[in-house]
């Protein structure tokens, strides 16, 4: 049997999910980098049912101070943008975020407190 035969076979026999799952995050080394070893995770959300369960893990956290990041990714019309939300161990808090049009670059903001809206842009940074 020739290939061109078995060739439709074996893409029914593959699994849809071959190689899916979370995409990757283009923070994921900017937050290695300032965490070193990790935080504990609120997750990645992707759609707004993850970002609720992303903000009330934040909420949690910042409760009772204990480290946490949580990262939101959002597409928009021409990009995919990144954020996440970080609180050390020190209590230092971050937002980072990265815009896939332009320049791709990681912008750090320090804040006083995190808030999160229906915008476009899930995470606000408090100062």
């Amino acid at each position: 049997m020739s290939i061109f035969k078995l060739l439709p076979l074996l893409l029914l026999a593959t699994p849809a999910t071959a190689g899916v799952g979370q995409p990757s995050s283009p923070l994921a080394a900017e937050l290695e980098a300032i965490s070193g070893d990790g935080l504990p995770s609120c997750g990645v959300a992707i759609i707004p049912d993850e970002v609720r369960a992303a903000r009330e893990c934040v909420l949690a956290a910042s409760l009772k101070d204990q480290p946490f990041v949580a990262q939101v990714r959002v597409e928009g019309i021409d990009s995919v943008v990144w954020q996440a939300a970080i609180q050390l161990p020190s209590g230092r808090r971050l937002l980072l975020q990265h815009d896939s049009f332009g320049e791709g670059r990681v912008t750090h903001e320090p804040c006083r407190s995190f808030s999160f809206t229906d915008a476009l842009l899930p995470i606000r940074c408090e100062r």
